[in-house]
Order: C-alpha cells, then structure tokens, then sequence
C-alpha cells in the first residue's frame, strides 16, 4: 500500500500548491467514469493482456484507478498550516541578496563565471 500512500502525498501537495499559488485541484472522479474504465478494462483490455499474457496490461487499468481515488483523497484530507501564508516569497528574497557576480562578468563554455578583472591579474 505504499503505492497509495505515494498518491495521497501527491494529492497533498496538489492541494497546498493551490492553496498557496492557485493551481488547478484535480476533480473528483466520478462514478461513471469508474464503471466505464472498469467495463472497458474486463471487457476490452483484460482479453488482450490474457491472449498476449501481459501482466503489465492485466493490472494496469485497477492500479490507475486506485491511485486517482488515493490522489483525489489526499486532495480532500490536507489543509496548510495558516503560517505557510507569511512566507515572503522567493523573488523578495532574491532581491535582498548580494549579487554575485557584477554586469562585466560572463559566463565561460563550462557555465562558470569569468570576471572580467581575472584577466588583468
């Protein structure tokens, strides 16, 4: 079950990434889209993996389907902690650092910075 562990993290994350930047949350997967990758799967799909003897394609479509209700469920179960609102952004920060590198720097063929003083030494 640590697959569908996995997918409810992911399913958190989603949920704090649209809680703190406004992505999009995945919806909630409906019962008739069950029951047709369900039909689909035993009657199209698990014929095909059993005459070409795929486990692959035997268990492909019920582990999809589990892993999207363990997504969705960990969307549903997560809330952020309300300080994680009063986390400066990044690009604040970036503005108050020290620049690196000065406006006559470039960078050599191996992504180095090359000063443009290094060679007046």
């Amino acid at each position: 079950s640590e697959l569908l562990c996995q997918w409810r993290r992911y399913g958190k994350s989603n949920q704090f990434l649209h809680q703190l930047h406004g992505i999009s949350l995945q919806s909630r997967p409906k019962l008739s889209y069950y029951l047709y990758r369900s039909a689909r799967w035993l009657l199209k799909e698990l014929p095909i993996a059993l005459i070409n003897r795929s486990q692959q394609d035997f268990i492909s479509t019920p582990i999809g389907l589990l892993c999207l209700n363990a997504r969705w469920t960990g969307q549903q179960q997560s809330r952020i902690d309300a300080k994680a609102h009063d986390i400066a952004p990044i690009l604040a920060l970036q503005s108050k650092l020290p620049a690196i590198a000065s406006p006559d720097d470039s960078v050599n063929r191996f992504g180095f910075v090359q000063s443009a003083t290094d060679g007046l030494r």
